[in-house]
């Protein structure tokens, strides 16, 4: 938009990424270790020594964002695909779905016992 209006499908598209964020963090799923990741981009975000300087006008800012950025979209790519697919299905159908197998959760099935 040349007028300095942002896009609205932008901002819809990054608060969707968010949100599925939030759900693989919450989801038991999804490896505790690798749920570091986009932590470690909020904490450079936050700490004062960076790759490029913040005094640098804009160049500063954009490392900040790349980093924080790589550690979200690393997080999404490595989480596994199937709990990925199931959070993002669900978001878009606007379903707050229980995740990650709750305690309350049940699991009807038949077992046979083989030796």
């Amino acid at each position: 938009m040349a007028n300095g209006t942002p896009n609205p499908n932008v901002i819809i598209q990054i608060i969707n990424r968010l949100k599925l964020v939030a759900r693989l963090l919450a989801d038991r799923r999804v490896p505790g270790l690798l749920k570091v990741l986009p932590f470690a981009g909020l904490v450079y975000l936050l700490f004062p020594l960076d790759i490029v300087n913040d005094f640098i006008p804009v160049l500063g800012q954009i490392d900040d964002l790349g980093v924080l950025i790589l550690g979200v979209e690393t997080f999404i790519r490595m989480s596994p695909p199937n709990v990925v697919a199931e959070h993002e299905q669900e978001l878009l159908t606007g379903q707050n779905a229980p995740r990650g197998g709750n305690a309350d959760s049940v699991i009807d099935a038949d077992w046979k016992e083989v030796k």
